[in-house]
């Protein structure tokens, strides 16, 4: 009997795999990562069931995305400021003998 050739699913962490991956000979998955994460360089967008029953090329991982943490020179900041993806961070007040340039406090997501 002939068998049909089978891949088997690929999931990546954070992040989607999609289009033809059911993992049937010559089917193609593409990763693709959720807000606040990003495709790793290393590995392949797209990968391919092959005739030996494994997929062409390596794995993908989404990265979550960061900024610099957010710090105010003379002054003091508030909320979420590690600058991890969709925080809020606050320029909330100025040391004595200093005011912020806008005559009040800032967010900045």
């Amino acid at each position: 009997a002939c068998i049909a050739v089978n891949c088997g699913t690929l999931g990546i962490g954070n992040g989607t795999v999609s289009g033809g991956c059911t993992g049937v000979y010559n089917t193609t998955c593409t990763y693709a990562c959720n807000p606040g994460y990003y495709l790793s360089s290393t590995g392949n967008t797209s990968r391919t069931c092959q005739q030996s029953g494994s997929y062409s090329g390596t794995s993908k991982t989404c990265i979550p995305v960061t900024c610099p943490a957010v710090t105010l020179a003379n002054g003091n900041v508030s909320g979420s400021c590690d600058g991890n993806y969709n925080d809020v961070c606050t320029y909330a007040s100025c040391n004595p003998g200093f005011y912020l340039s806008n005559n009040g406090s800032i967010t900045r997501t």
